[in-house]
């Protein structure tokens, strides 16, 4: 799906806005659990310490186009060329905490619904040219 985006028409800062919403979509979807579960659960990293090799890999493919659309968003003037890639890169990830957004959502004062606009304002606020 990455590679599909990545490809299409879209300005690069428009890539990363959709695909900040859909992982925001998916975390607050059935895998927040999983997710949850895995940080907090010995068990369930145990049994996922075999998959380790594939989810790096994949962290890896998946950071190395990431950090494509934002290079290509600062070269056409969208992004801030003065703050670093690994920095709006880590700021992605971080946003996309699965225990930040229970902690949210459990104050009940953001609906899951409203959430992933907030932080995509956050973020794409931050780090635009």
């Amino acid at each position: 799906k990455v590679e599909q985006i990545s490809a299409s028409s879209l300005t690069a800062r428009a890539k990363l806005e959709y695909l900040f919403l859909q992982a925001c979509q998916e975390i607050l979807g059935q895998r927040l659990q999983a997710l949850i579960s895995f940080f907090t659960s010995a068990d369930v990293r145990k049994d996922m310490y075999g998959k380790g090799e594939q989810t790096n890999l994949y962290s890896t493919q998946l950071a190395a186009h990431l950090s494509s659309l934002i290079e290509e968003g600062k070269a056409a003037g969208e992004l801030d060329p003065s703050v670093p890639t690994t920095v709006m890169l880590s700021s992605f990830f971080t946003l996309l905490s699965p225990h930040a957004f229970k902690r949210v959502l459990d104050t009940g004062q953001v609906s899951p619904e409203d959430l992933p606009k907030h932080l995509a304002h956050i973020y794409f606020k931050g780090i635009a040219a």
